[in-house]
């Protein structure tokens, strides 16, 4: 019962937290396209940036079975550290500045030019421990303090703060899932008390681990320590360095008619406008029941593939999906769903789907997925 219950839990979190955030991005895109200005595109690109950083991380969490068994997929790649530094600090500069607290960020020495590491995982711990410094100081700084051993091959990165800090007998619970320091921190700072659980058992997945040491009154300092594989030479760290810039990849021109079906009109329209940009006609519909009804009606116009919500009320998506299919409708309906469950993929296509995306949309995957189903 206990599985069955945090299963539907992080079923309904996932549809609550990414379809709202299908919507933030999704007009974050329809932005892009009509601002001229570099210093608007530069706000609107970090909007998106970190809102696809953001559902990287919650992917991650939805599936606490992996971390509970310690079978994280690592996604190990060359990533220079100091951009990866830079953008932590770009990003925790505004949460520092709305307390009016100095974020300093000091590198001992030079570092690796690359590390081998999972990028998305490093900065999830950096985040997190840098936005617990933040929260739990109200004055004095933060310190981001970087220094590698050349000889142990350690990188180590220290998190200090003049906060609050943590008795010495809750060290010990510090890092256990759903736990506070004590039992006002919930009501002064907020907070699941899962955040530090995480960093841990990710370290632990890097290859490194997360040291506390801290004083009531005085500030605490957490060290994430990595053994890294670093390559190339060591070199003067350069915070101003920006990550590699994607090709764009070039636009996909459509020619069918689509159905897409959400309940939800942010989502709905989200759809209508990237699949018309891309040169299709859409129809919509709002439920199961409305496709079904649709698809059936001999006054509809006909159309070439369909996008179907998972979630939604009077008739679901995996039953309007079986009850086409059962009617002998061929033609091929992409799955839509907030839910990001590796079961999810499966019950999908058990339900007759020919594929499957998730919120929020991705607008160059969504027409690419169109574009192979209807050729």
């Amino acid at each position: 019962m206990a599985n069955r219950s945090r299963g539907e839990f992080l079923a309904n979190m996932s549809h609550e937290i990414r379809t709202p955030m299908s919507a933030i991005l999704g007009h974050a895109d329809i932005l892009n396209d009509h601002l001229k200005d570099p210093d608007n595109l530069l706000v609107v690109e970090t909007i998106r940036r970190n809102g696809n950083f953001l559902l990287a991380i919650i992917n991650d969490i939805l599936d606490l079975s992996k971390i509970d068994a310690g079978k994280m997929d690592l996604q190990m790649q060359s990533v220079r550290p100091d951009t990866i530094v830079g953008d932590i600090r770009s990003l925790m500069d505004v949460r520092a500045a709305e307390k009016d607290l100095p974020l300093k960020v000091e590198f001992a020495g030079p570092i690796p030019e690359t590390i081998r590491t999972d990028a998305i995982r490093l900065r999830q711990i950096l985040l997190n421990l840098l936005g617990n410094a933040i929260k739990f100081t109200n004055d004095g700084e933060v310190r981001l303090h970087i220094r590698y051993d050349e000889r142990s091959k350690l990188l180590n990165f220290d998190v200090i703060d003049t906060g609050v800090g943590i008795s010495p007998d809750k060290l010990d619970t510090l890092f256990e899932p759903f736990t506070q320091v004590d039992s006002t921190s919930t009501r002064s700072y907020g907070g699941t008390g899962l955040g530090l659980t995480i960093c841990r058992r990710l370290s632990h997945a890097l290859g490194g681990q997360i040291d506390v040491s801290s004083q009531p009154g005085k500030g605490s300092r957490f060290t994430l320590c990595l053994k890294v594989n670093a390559s190339g030479k060591l070199v003067q760290p350069n915070l101003n360095s920006l990550p590699a810039v994607e090709k764009p990849q070039p636009e996909i021109q459509l020619s069918t008619s689509v159905l897409v079906v959400d309940d939800r009109r942010d989502i709905r329209y989200l759809a209508q406008h990237f699949i018309e940009k891309a040169g299709s006609t859409v129809y919509t519909a709002t439920n199961g029941q409305e496709a079904i009804d649709f698809i059936e009606s001999p006054d509809s116009p006909p159309v070439d593939l369909i996008v179907m919500d998972m979630q939604m009320p009077v008739m679901d998506g995996y039953e309007a999906t079986t009850e086409l299919r059962r009617r002998k409708c061929k033609l091929p309906i992409i799955a839509l769903t907030a839910n990001a469950m590796k079961s999810d993929r499966e019950e999908c296509l058990a339900a007759g789907c020919t594929d499957y995306t998730t919120k929020p949309l991705d607008q160059q995957k969504l027409i690419q997925m169109i574009a192979r189903l209807t050729t």
